[in-house]
């Protein structure tokens, strides 16, 4: 069941072409502006893992920019077998009962900060999950929350202080440690895409992503016995440099962001053309990093680092290499969405399934699909998760470029934090209640029975043998 499609003249905004250049926009993709939203939300989910390759680690410059390559690590780390905080409830107090958390941290002290949005509001625990304050209501108000918007994103000051963004307002607001709110602005967006967003704090001010839509792109499906032309197409992230006050400043860089095709799906009216997000691609992504912005596409084991005035200043790569789609692998996820709409009947199963055969699947997939700058300041990268593979495998880079460690999750899992020895995640039990747990990390080799107790891991005091020399 061989199904690719050989893209021609496609973009590549990623590797080393960082530019100051802005796209100039080309129209809007033929489709629903929600479908696209959907779709980019699913492969922002996507899982990840990796496969190794033989050679040597080494630094080097090239023409000025600093290259770290890395080995990888000797061992992985995992999660101990039972949380050491779970914050979540089926029934009681309405602070302990959580909808749709968006993000969570662990503060100072141990405190952990949980940005739930049904209803929308911040609360804070103390290091046993115990609940002490929250604030945020739903409402219009400055000292509120925007109907189902709630916190979108969340970064955690030096001072112990929390800011939150939330993106359908572009507001940014701080709290104390104490849960009250100190300040707030409205980011100044308006010459930009309506799905900037704030990607955390950078340069003194803010980094802002914008999705910016660029015309379709012909590829050749050759699935057929005569080649059929398609539409497909690669959208582009730009990133901005704002300032403390929200104003806008500069462009830094750009990255080739979501790749899309056409396609037709059934529904209940009949068949409905759309736009879809190609399974298995790469996604562009850029987060702020210490003085730098960490970039990457996903493409290649590679990230670059620039700084704030959109210079690429190191070169960050890793041995391994992509995964190969398989038919298998199609077949399996495939089935996959099929079995999340079980109401339907046969005959849409039947349609959709010919729908979700004719994707144009490409010949490799992503090599990652999430960046995560923890609270022990490395920058975490989520890697592809290949068929069989029973956990999410995550990389923590060191602020030199060197890959530190390797940590694997429960692919059910989302990760909201990662510090040097623990990891915060939303989980869901099997009646759907949504919790906060906070789980140590552990080193496979000494994990024990969870009545016998488990020692505690470090990334900093783990094998470090995959570290670039």
């Amino acid at each position: 069941m061989k199904r690719r499609c050989r893209p021609r003249n496609t973009l590549d905004c990623g590797g080393s072409e960082i530019s100051n250049a802005l796209l100039t926009p080309q129209g809007s993709p033929p489709g629903r502006w929600w479908l696209r939203v959907l779709a980019s939300v699913w492969i922002a989910a996507a899982t990840g893992a990796w496969a190794a390759v033989a050679a040597e680690q080494q630094r080097y410059d090239s023409a000025g920019v600093n290259v770290v390559v890395s080995d990888l690590p000797g061992s992985t780390l995992v999660l101990s077998l039972r949380p050491r905080v779970r914050i979540g409830a089926a029934t009681g107090e309405d602070m302990y009962l959580l909808h749709s958390v968006g993000q969570a941290r662990v503060l100072a002290g141990g405190r952990i900060v949980v940005a739930n949005c049904l209803p929308p509001i911040l609360r804070w625990y103390d290091s046993t999950g115990v609940y002490i304050t929250g604030t945020g209501r739903e409402g219009e108000g400055p000292e509120e929350f925007v109907e189902g918007g709630c916190a979108n994103g969340m970064f955690v000051l030096d001072d112990g202080r929390v800011e939150t963004w939330e993106h359908s307002v572009k507001r940014l607001k701080v709290f104390d440690p104490s849960g009250v709110q100190v300040s707030s602005l409205t980011a100044n967006t308006r010459e930009l895409g309506p799905g900037t967003s704030a990607l955390g704090r950078f340069a003194g001010g803010y980094l802002m992503g914008e999705h910016r839509a660029l015309g379709s792109q012909e590829v050749i499906d050759e699935r057929r016995a005569r080649p059929v032309r398609r539409s497909s197409w690669r959208d582009t992230l730009v990133f901005h440099r704002f300032g403390a006050d929200g104003s806008r400043e500069r462009a830094i860089g750009r990255v080739a962001w979501i790749e899309w095709a056409e396609t037709v799906l059934p529904t209940e009216i009949g068949p409905f053309p759309t736009d879809i997000v190609v399974p298995f691609a790469p996604m562009g992504m850029a987060v702020p990093w210490g003085k730098v912005v960490a970039v990457g596409e996903g493409s290649r084991a590679e990230i670059e680092l620039i700084d704030s005035d959109g210079r690429l200043t190191t070169i960050v790569r890793w041995k391994v290499e992509r995964v190969p789609v398989t038919d298998e692998m199609i077949r399996t996820w495939i089935e996959g969405r099929l079995a999340s709409d079980p109401n339907r009947d046969g005959r849409y199963l039947r349609d959709a399934r010919r729908a979700l055969e004719a994707y144009p699947y490409p010949d490799s997939a992503h090599l990652y699909s999430r960046f995560l700058v923890g609270t022990d300041r490395r920058l975490w990268v989520r890697n592809f998760r290949p068929l069989g593979v029973r956990t999410n495998t995550w990389f923590g880079f060191d602020s030199s470029g060197a890959l530190a460690c390797a940590l694997a999750v429960p692919p059910g899992a989302w990760v909201l934090d990662i510090g040097d020895d623990y990891v915060l995640l939303v989980e869901r039990d099997e009646l759907d209640v949504e919790s906060v747990a906070y789980y140590d990390m552990v080193d496979p080799g000494m994990r024990q029975a969870p009545d016998l107790g488990e020692g505690r891991a470090s990334c900093s005091a783990g094998d470090r043998r995959g570290g670039a020399r």
